[in-house]
């Protein structure tokens, strides 16, 4: 097992989203976030017509992928409904400046054995808030087995 999937993995059951059945584990399900078709997102305060890509995701996800010039962030949509993630990914992002998601070239779908995602992992990069010339990333957890992702303050 890989160091990074171990990290990954341990995220997901420290943060209490898996309470699958004793002897299930649950999988993992990449979907591709760069290389996706053009779109536009409407916001309920405005509409983003140009950095907005729409990528598939999993289980009746989409994913907004959405490049500004100093940052990037998600959004997801299921049945009609948008949840735009830049809040916790930008606004309120405290391990560097620029945070951005359009340089990992996938996230992380965390499912259950009948294939319902139960989280989204995604990585962001970001330039070190005291070095301007070194950089680092870091994972950041939803958890999607309420109405509406919820972030996850993960140790």
């Amino acid at each position: 097992m890989t160091r990074r999937f171990a990290t990954r993995c341990a995220l997901a059951f420290a943060c209490g989203l898996y309470s699958g059945a004793a002897g299930a584990a649950p999988a993992s399900v990449y979907t591709a976030i760069q290389k996706c078709p053009a779109a536009r997102l409407q916001l309920p305060a405005l509409t983003l017509e140009r950095g907005v890509h729409l990528c598939k995701g999993a289980g009746g996800y989409s994913v907004y992928v959405v490049s500004e010039p100093d940052r990037s962030w998600l959004a997801l949509r299921r049945e009609g409904r948008l949840f735009p993630l830049q809040e916790h990914m930008t606004v309120r992002f405290e391990a560097g400046h620029f945070p951005n998601v359009d340089g990992g070239k996938v996230v992380e779908w965390r499912v259950s054995e009948t294939g319902a995602p139960f989280a989204l992992i995604a990585r962001i990069a970001y330039q070190d808030r005291d070095d301007a010339f070194k950089s680092g990333s870091t994972l950041i957890v939803y958890d999607l087995t309420a109405d509406a992702p919820t972030f996850l303050s993960c140790p």
